[in-house]
């Protein structure tokens, strides 16, 4: 079972650029350690946070030919999260659990790298565990060990945290099966039906798992999303101190933000959404800001406020 996501990796055609977008435009700490090359690999990696979870940009690098998977990556799919690590108490043994299932678990002998600048780390004889995507449902997921100590969050970020991962799928009752059968997840904590989309909520740690199939809405942007990427990792969710105040203010910088009024669902039970929060009903309409791809190096970004 996950514990906790750790890392997301974000594949970009040009990591310093993506770098200068991330902190000098969206507003995110600037690194405070170097970039590190890696020549086996072939890729380099500058690395940013969102609270306690590490934001991996990686580029292809020392790669004329282009065979890299990172290469290809950005061949096929374009600018976009390529992975998300997470911490599970005994990746080997959950791998072999996975292979015993009949899943396929890419093994990657770990390349150190090299700080930009600076002298080679010491070899390692450690492994990367990644289930292949096809067994997920479009999500590459590495499986490692728990941090010992908690990393805490940098200062001065305009995202406070992560709190959810949205994943694209075609059929949510086989995605979520697959989460739970195969994968070890708990059963959902809620079922919900929007006008657009239908929705199940998972868990890694404190971060929420959704799982959304689009509905009634064959022509909107999670159904294209589908016949463009296929099925993946569509959003990330991230909550800040005043999204509609951060948003304005991208605009104010050339950003195209994507504004869309709130519309409530309706749970398994046929209860309406807004009927079960705690929070007292807003005199406004609820309005959601996005940052779109085009403007995040591949990645739609949902602002949400602070709870």
């Amino acid at each position: 079972m996950f514990r906790a996501v750790k890392d997301i990796t974000i594949c970009v055609r040009d990591v310093d650029e993506a770098v200068k977008t991330y902190t000098e435009v969206l507003g995110l700490a600037k690194p405070v350690v170097p970039g590190v090359e890696f020549s086996v690999l072939r890729y380099r990696r500058q690395t940013l946070r969102i609270g306690d979870i590490t934001l991996q940009l990686v580029q292809p690098w020392n790669d004329p030919e282009g065979k890299s998977v990172f290469s290809r990556f950005i061949q096929t799919r374009g600018e976009g999260t390529y992975l998300v690590t997470v911490a599970v108490d005994n990746p080997e043994q959950y791998a072999r659990g996975l292979e015993a299932k009949g899943v396929r678990v890419i093994r990657e002998a770990v390349d150190s790298g090299r700080p930009v600048g600076g002298a080679p780390r010491p070899p390692s004889s450690a492994t990367r565990l990644m289930i292949h995507p096809r067994y997920t449902h479009g999500v590459l997921w590495r499986v490692g060990r728990p941090d010992p100590t908690p990393t805490p969050a940098l200062p001065n970020n305009a995202f406070n945290r992560v709190r959810t991962l949205i994943i694209a799928c075609r059929d949510i009752e086989a995605t979520v099966k697959t989460y739970m059968d195969v994968l070890g997840f708990a059963e959902p904590t809620r079922t919900t039906n929007f006008p657009n989309r239908r929705e199940s909520v998972l868990h890694v740690g404190d971060v929420r798992l959704e799982i959304i199939q689009p509905w009634n809405d064959p022509d909107g942007p999670i159904a294209r999303f589908l016949q463009r990427r296929g099925e993946g990792l569509y959003l990330i969710h991230v909550d800040m101190a005043d999204p509609v105040a951060y948003a304005k203010g991208l605009e104010a910088k050339g950003v195209s933000v994507h504004w869309e009024a709130a519309r409530p669902g309706v749970d398994v039970a046929g209860i309406e959404m807004s009927q079960r929060s705690q929070r007292p009903p807003s005199p406004e309409p609820r309005v959601n800001a996005m940052i779109p791809p085009g403007a995040a190096h591949g990645v739609l970004w949902y602002l949400d406020a602070i709870r």
